[in-house]
């Protein structure tokens, strides 16, 4: 899955000509923090909620804000691990994308990125979920599957967790 896939097509952005007062009545509408401000197909960066709430008056254009913006995106080709690195590092409620010209396409909304996942992991599929702690240089994919397999089960999904100054490993299938 690639962040093209993953496009929301009904939060709408914003020009350098629209006011705070139009960002903050959008958001509200579609329950976001950040909207995208767009010129023709040129993506100039996200405005947050509370930048518009720190300026003095809401009826002025947000290119008469001065402020900078959250020059935060993802091309259309970058894999979904990308989306959600750039989710989690950057604490925001939505995401652009952009094509290889670095044009705007459209945006990324947390909800819809979740909707995504959801259809694609086999979290509705029976079963269960087994988390083993193992020493980082015992961990060996090949024989966890096996064991597995041999009693009878399939994994279905799996994830490696590290821990920051251990070698210990959580593995979840």
């Amino acid at each position: 899955m690639i962040a093209k896939q993953l496009l929301s097509d009904v939060i709408p952005s914003l020009k350098t000509s629209d006011t705070g007062e139009q960002a903050l009545a959008i958001m509200g509408e579609y329950r976001v923090a950040h909207l995208p401000v767009v010129n023709d197909a040129d993506f100039l960066g996200l405005i947050c909620d509370t930048d518009i709430y720190n300026m003095d008056s809401f009826d002025e254009s947000i290119e008469n804000y001065h402020i900078s913006l959250d020059r935060s995106y993802v091309i259309e080709s970058q894999h979904v691990s990308d989306v959600i690195r750039a989710f989690g590092s950057g604490k925001l409620t939505l995401l652009p994308v952009l094509n290889e010209k670095k044009q705007y396409l459209g945006v990324i909304t947390l909800a819809h990125l979740v909707q995504s996942l959801a259809s694609v992991l086999p979290v509705s599929n029976p079963g269960g979920v087994l988390v083993l702690e193992i020493n980082e240089k015992d961990y060996v994919l090949t024989e966890i599957a096996q064991i597995v397999e041999s009693n009878d089960a399939k994994i279905l999904f799996m994830y490696i967790r590290s821990f920051p100054d251990s070698t210990k490993l959580e593995v979840t299938l």
